[in-house]
């Protein structure tokens, strides 16, 4: 059914009731055209985009449609569908609050994940890298940094354990590591 804008402005709240319980698609088309742009901007004032209004009055339309209301207070539509609104636009704005806690978890979530599973590829690569360029390395180097550096002796106490001169251990810890640090920039120039 076409209902022309004079047709509109006449028509009581009863009337629209009337023809929506005879004939629901003609009685909603009537709605819609009679509140339509009285509720979009009654929506937009709670959430401050028009398109987003839009959207939900007409997913208000489309529930009334579907589902159908009882009213009982047959003369006052416009409070009615206000209320309507107002409980969609609270869900509108719950649902928004939950999705953004959601993704800005999921963003920390991730974050925090990737850069763990980073930092470990990382950690592995550098070792295999240290072990390759230790296995490279003569066998006192390799011994004396790994007693310096991974064990955390110092040299008075590794030459102590060697029974070796402390200018003889400072001369192969630097060594190990000028062939540890030409490794790792063979692998990473920058």
């Amino acid at each position: 059914m076409h209902f022309t804008a004079a047709v509109v402005k006449q028509v009581s709240d009863e009337s629209i009731i009337d023809l929506i319980y005879t004939d629901r698609s003609a009685g909603i088309s009537l709605l819609f055209k009679t509140y339509y742009k009285a509720l979009v901007k009654f929506a937009d004032g709670y959430v401050s985009d028009m398109n987003t209004a839009s959207e939900i009055v007409q997913e208000l339309y489309v529930s009334l449609y579907c589902k159908g209301f009882q009213l009982r207070n047959k003369k006052s539509l416009l409070p009615y569908l206000q209320q309507s609104l107002r409980n969609r636009i609270f869900n509108y704005h719950r649902n928004n609050k939950l999705r953004s806690r959601h993704m800005q978890s999921f963003r920390l979530f991730s974050a925090e994940d990737g850069e763990d599973v980073n930092s470990r590829i990382a950690c592995k690569e550098m070792k295999v890298l240290l072990n390759r360029s230790l296995a490279g390395m003569s066998n006192k180097c390799s011994m004396v940094f790994q007693l310096n550096r991974i064990h955390g002796l110092t040299i008075k106490q590794i030459a102590a354990i060697l029974g070796k001169p402390a200018s003889t251990i400072e001369k192969q810890l630097r060594q190990a590591l000028s062939n540890i640090r030409n490794e790792f920039s063979r692998l990473y120039p920058d």
